[in-house]
């Protein structure tokens, strides 16, 4: 069933209602669905259809039926040490309202771990019950964020039990923590800011919890909250909301009463504004140490109505003396503590109305922030006396000497004072804005005038594009605002903005180049705003044949900031961002501290938040390249989340986040999510960009690389030939990056074919850019290992291995000692297949079987690097004449590829895979078992490489041996004919393929016996 991108959200909500409804009443819904909606009837009929087959569940979700007899049978009986799945009970944590949790450690020897282990009630495995169980399992496999308990596993077992392998939390609930611990206020919003934080990290991925508590929340020793339970959570719809469905009316409403909304306990339609409510009311109890509501009779339906319609009463109006001990002060320090700003954040947090709440939890977070740094909160009227009151709180020190009368005098005269003061200056700057604003309107007016009739030539000044357009406002801006630079410097910026929103990046470097001549001359050479300039000026040359100049200005912008203590922080944390950027293919571990550190510094109370997207980017991206894989996931969500919120400015880092976290996936062998952000970031980019922008190109060659190495070959070849079209007619603009990666992707990918011919064009012209562009880089080293292993596979043995070596040096610089091998994995195997195929196959062995043992990241659903290894160290084995350690280490790669979920998207890998076990089975005698192996690995290189493939080839020469020791030479001889043509249409093979064919030719003329030929 082929459906758009539109169209398959629709139906994924149409089938999300269906699966809610009991069979009485799904035909009802049906019924009028095929009325209302008859164009879409069939394809949901067609969903619902293939969910009962389990055709369209996922890796998670391709559970055995819930509800089992035997499940039920099984359950009751639970006692420490028996297994569930791959896991062993140990102790009992708790129930909750849908399941038992158990701590458990992994049973099977995969790896050592304590888990909690999640298993349904059974008294509560019914229908329903089961689809919330999936339903947290899923949600579960998204959120990865440091202060929400991670989902490790899914599955059932044998008799039917579903489980949830959740990463173990040893804490405490928070109101419990707090109180046992004595925390005071201060310390207490901490950890609550944290939550707040995890919440919208949720809230950023579409998702609502619904069930905040103080148990769902947990604080570990060292002082860390972790999130639970979001076993109720739904997924948001595009308005932002959830329903409550009949689902959730079968199993009961799914919420704790205690911390309910008012449109929870209604039924209502939820929002995030659900979620802040609850937080609201845990906000609440650690403050005040009570809940909002007091009622005479504790039943469920007065709390309801308490909910529904009575105003909570203040924190500070229901404080007790063991409240403030549990807070370390006394009564009255805790009334004043709390009256004021905490009162009306959390009453704001507490509004019936969603509307009257914070419009979001970081809206809600900032304002607990300006009550900690003494600034009036954005809840409350900022009237004369509130902000006298803040300013005396933020400057004690200097009325403390005074008496009350004096001190009420002096304050109210110093704020009269500077409020005068700031209008003044406001006034001033104001106008001088103005002026600046005017001058800047005149100049873009007389620039659009060239596009009217008003010309000498207007037939040809209607012409005029937009792009020549901004060449002539360029052109001017030097010469007609050289009196105002304030004015030429933000003309020159605006410049740069259109520059770079268009493509055109060395046009972008040539306005920043001007801006800082420009502030030079207004400021001198030694100020911070010359150095912003030159780390703007760094910044733009990224994608130029400038780069090379980065280093210096940079180091220029670092000695100015370091020379003046009165930078801003903001510039401090910008050039941390651009160190990092620069160290990006050179130092890896240097680029990951520069990161962190400016994320750190960009965090900071009052701090400009600018740049923190980009700096959780590049800190995510040296996680991935240093092979922490799962942190990589965490922080280019949060950058996406980050940037999301300056769109439509901040797409660009959206799509680069995208692009990478889509490599992670990728990577992962998670074929459908990293599938959907390619196809997804594509699509964005042609709606805002247009077809022959420079990130369309860029996605676009991304998304093609990934289908040609998930066997999607054919779909592959039409994108790439379509992009180097557009590269041909001058669309992408003229970015040595852009070219340099279509370049490389290009070579792989032929070369991945077996067009070692064409692939020689693009190794070499990538080769010299890298080495012009990126010296000492890992993107040369990439270059250099391309380049060298077609060297290797046309017989340029010596020369490989020179560039092997360059590349091995520039890697050990980049990745520092001890790197994960997994970082390394190519080089590794270039390595070993450069020892085989020219007879040294010992030199591969010991840092294959590393590679081998090495732990995968976590999240792996297929390990590719160690299947690739295995496969090497089969081959290595059978020339050493270890015959059965290669049966065992082919046989190992086969058998991984063929149980996974991916398989059908890695057909070369399980090609290559059944063709070295098929040696190695045909060297052992066992001829029958090797020729279905090497039948096999022929029809999957068959179907997707060129015809004139060398490896379509040498599975043809391992065919013809099978045939000739099982005494037919005339099918023997139609396989070698083949064999050679292929081989005769290359130029240039090494002699790793000629000398099979030889041998197998000699053994044709000569018409050895099958004896004779085992023996060889």
């Amino acid at each position: 069933m082929q459906v758009s991108a539109t169209t398959w959200g629709t139906l994924s909500k149409l089938l999300d209602e269906a699966l809610d409804l009991e069979p009485p009443a799904r035909a009802v819904w049906f019924a009028q669905l095929s009325a209302t909606q008859p164009a879409l009837a069939p394809s949901v009929r067609k969903l619902l259809e293939a969910h009962a087959s389990s055709e369209t569940a996922d890796v998670l979700a391709r559970l055995p039926t819930l509800g089992s007899g035997t499940a039920r049978t099984r359950i009751s009986a639970l006692a420490a040490g028996d297994r569930i799945g791959p896991y062993r009970l140990k102790r009992e944590l708790g129930t909750g309202g849908m399941a038992d949790v158990w701590l458990a450690e992994r049973a099977d020897g995969a790896f050592t771990r304590e888990v909690a282990l999640k298993l349904p009630l059974i008294n509560r495995l019914r229908r329903d019950l089961a689809l919330r169980f999936a339903r947290e399992r899923d949600i579960l496999a998204r959120l990865e964020h440091p202060y929400i308990a991670r989902l490790y596993d899914a599955g059932v077992t044998d008799d039917g039990l579903p489980y949830l392998a959740m990463e173990y939390v040893d804490g405490q609930p928070i109101a419990q923590y707090c109180d046992q611990h004595q925390l005071g206020i201060e310390t207490r919003l901490e950890l609550f800011r944290q939550v707040l934080d995890a919440v919208q990290f949720a809230h950023a991925n579409l998702i609502i919890h619904r069930d905040l508590k103080p148990t769902n929340i947990l604080v570990t020793a060292d002082a860390q909250v972790r999130l639970l339970d979001f076993g109720i959570a739904k997924l948001l719809a595009d308005d932002d909301t959830a329903r409550e469905t009949q689902l959730t009316q079968l199993s009961g409403r799914a919420l704790t009463p205690d911390y309910a909304s008012p449109e929870q306990i209604k039924g209502e339609p939820l929002t995030i504004a659900t979620d802040i409510y609850s937080l609201g009311v845990v906000l609440y109890e650690l403050l005040a140490g009570s809940r909002p509501y007091k009622l005479k009779m504790q039943s469920a339906a007065q709390l309801e109505q308490a909910i529904i319609t009575i105003e909570p009463q203040r924190l500070s109006g229901c404080i007790t003396a063991q409240t403030a001990h549990a807070r370390s002060t006394s009564q009255q320090r805790l009334l004043r503590a709390l009256a004021g700003d905490l009162d009306t954040i959390a009453l704001k947090a507490l509004r019936k109305s969603p509307a009257e709440r914070f419009p979001t939890i970081a809206a809600f977070a900032e304002d607990l922030q300006r009550h900690i740094d003494g600034r009036p909160v954005h809840a409350r009227p900022a009237s004369w006396s509130y902000r006298t009151r803040k300013f005396v709180a933020r400057n004690k020190l200097a009325v403390a000497a005074t008496g009350v009368v004096a001190t009420t005098l002096v304050v109210a005269t110093i704020v009269s004072l500077r409020q005068a003061q700031v209008a003044i200056e406001q006034t001033t700057m104001a106008q001088r804005e103005a002026k600046r604003a005017q001058a800047v309107q005149r100049f873009l007016l007389d620039l659009f005038k060239t596009n009217t009739d008003a010309q000498a030539d207007p037939v040809r000044a209607r012409e005029t594009t937009a792009r020549e357009l901004l060449d002539i406002g360029a052109a001017r801006v030097t010469q007609q605002l050289k009196d105002v630079p304030e004015v030429q410097d933000e003309v020159l910026s605006t410049l740069s903005d259109m520059y770079r929103a268009v493509g055109l990046d060395d046009k972008v470097a040539e306005m920043e180049r001007q801006r800082v001549e420009t502030r030079r001359q207004m400021f001198g050479p030694r100020d911070p705003r010359v150095a912003e300039a030159l780390i703007d000026l760094a910044r733009s040359l990224q994608s130029t044949s400038g780069r090379q100049q980065i280093p210096s200005l940079l180091a220029e912008a670092k000695s100015i900031i370091d020379s003046r203590p009165d930078t801003p922080e903001y510039v401090r944390s910008t050039l941390l961002v651009e160190m990092a950027r620069l160290e990006m293919y050179t130092a890896v571990t240097q680029m990951r501290q520069y990161a962190h550190e400016a994320a750190r510094l960009i965090q900071l109370p009052n701090a400009r938040r600018d740049e923190l997207a980009t700096a959780w980017r590049l800190e995510a991206r040296a996680n991935y390249w240093l092979g922490d894989w799962s942190a990589a996931v965490i922080l280019h969500q949060r950058s996406i989340a980050e940037a999301l919120k300056s769109e439509p400015e901040g797409f660009n880092l959206v799509l680069s986040n995208t692009l990478e976290l889509a490599e992670v996936h990728a990577r992962r062998a998670d074929v459908a999510t990293a599938e959907q952000l390619y196809r997804r970031i594509v699509e964005q980019s042609v709606q805002r960009n247009g077809e022959g922008h420079v990130d369309t190109v860029h996605a676009e060659i991304r998304l093609a690389e990934f289908l040609h190495t998930t066997s999607r070959r054919g779909e592959s070849r039409l994108l790439r030939e379509a992009i180097l079209k557009k590269l041909e007619q001058g669309k992408g603009g003229d970015t040595p990056n852009l070219v340099g990666y279509v370049e490389r992707s290009t070579a792989t990918t032929l070369f991945n074919e077996g067009l070692f011919e064409s692939s020689e064009r693009w190794t070499s012209s990538d080769l010299e850019s890298r080495r012009r562009l990126y010296p000492n880089s890992t993107t040369l080293a990439t270059a250099l290992l391309i380049r060298a292993r077609l060297l290797i596979e046309t017989g340029h043995y010596a020369e490989a291995a020179s560039l092997l070596a360059a590349a091995a040096a520039v890697r050990d610089v980049a990745f520092g000692p001890g790197a994960l091998l997994i970082s390394s994995s190519p080089q590794v195997l270039a390595q070993a297949r450069l020892s085989i195929v020219s007879g040294r196959a010992q030199d591969a062995v010991e840092p294959l079987q590393k590679l081998v043992s090495a732990a995968p990241p976590e999240g792996v659903l297929l390990p590719i690097e160690r299947v690739r290894a295995q496969i090497a160290l089969a081959s290595a084995y059978l020339q050493q004449d270890q015959t059965e350690r290669a049966i065992e280490a082919a046989q190992s790669a086969l058998e991984q590829v063929q149980r996974s979920s991916q398989r059908n998207y890695y057909q070369t890998l399980e090609a290559d895979a059944a063709l070295q076990l098929g040696r190695a089975q045909l060297q052992s005698g066992d001829v029958r078992a090797a020729q279905l192996n090497i039948e096999r690995g022929l029809q999957l290189r068959t179907a997707n490489d060129d015809p004139n493939s060398p490896w379509i080839a040498e599975a043809q020469i391992a065919l013809a041996q099978c045939s000739i020791a099982l005494g037919n030479p005339a099918q023997a001889r139609s396989l070698i004919h083949r064999a050679a043509a292929i081989q005769a249409s290359h130029s240039q093979l090494g002699s790793h393929y000629k000398q099979p064919l030889a041998d197998v030719q000699a053994r044709l003329r000569t018409g050895r016996s099958m004896a004779a030929y085992q023996r060889l």
